[in-house]
Formats: structure tokens, C-alpha cells, sequence
């Protein structure tokens, strides 16, 4: 129910696409398959926490746990959203280091045994 975006909109009778408040409330469960971590990384999780600042895990939180974009968590703490991003690539950038040295441990374990 778009109760209080559609019923208050003035174009409302001629209306013949979503507008974007309207589009975003229709979008706001997307997830995009790629923006979902697995829950299996306990390690990563505690060196990001000890490394980040109360803002930071507060982006992580929204926007990995919570799936909101990154202008919603942008608009929610009234900063930049090149600050989101920036923030949300330094963390994918850490993970993806971390993840690749896990992979490459179990491959060279492997290899010895």
C-alpha cells in the first residue's frame, strides 16, 4: 500500500508512471545478488569492527544486514553518499583480500597433503 505517496500526489488521475518516491518504496526489498555477504565470516567481521569508526558499522550494518541503498543511508545520516560508497568499497576491498587468502591457504594445504 503506497498510503500517503500516491493518495497525496496531485498528478495522481493522469498518472501513468511511478514517480521516484514512489518507485523507491516499490524497490526497497531488491537485494542485488552480488550486495550479500555470506554469515560465515567471524574474522573479517572483528578486524573490520576493530578498525572502523561507530559511522562506519553503521553503513556496513545498513547496507550489507538491512540491504538499504546507499542514498537511503546517506539521506538517514545526512552525509554524502560518495562518503557511503567510498566507505562500503573500502570494506568490500578488505574482505575480498581476506577471502582470496583464505582460498589461497586451503589451495596450498591441499597441495601438501
Amino acid at each position: 500500500m503506497t498510503t500517503g505517496i500516491c493518495t497525496d500526489c496531485p498528478i495522481r488521475e493522469r498518472c501513468v508512471r511511478l514517480c521516484r518516491k514512489a518507485k523507491r518504496y516499490a524497490n526497497q526489498d531488491y537485494v542485488r545478488q552480488h550486495e550479500v555477504l555470506p554469515n560465515h565470516l567471524p574474522e573479517v567481521t572483528m578486524e573490520i569492527a576493530e578498525s572502523t569508526k561507530n559511522n562506519e558499522i553503521f553503513i556496513l550494518e545498513q547496507f550489507f544486514l538491512h540491504q538499504r541503498s546507499q542514498v537511503e543511508i546517506a539521506a538517514n545520516l545526512e552525509i554524502s553518499k560518495q562518503y557511503v560508497s567510498r566507505i562500503i568499497r573500502k570494506y568490500k576491498t578488505i574482505l575480498k583480500a581476506h577471502l582470496r587468502k583464505s582460498v589461497d591457504s586451503q589451495h596450498s594445504n591441499k597441495g601438501s597433503v
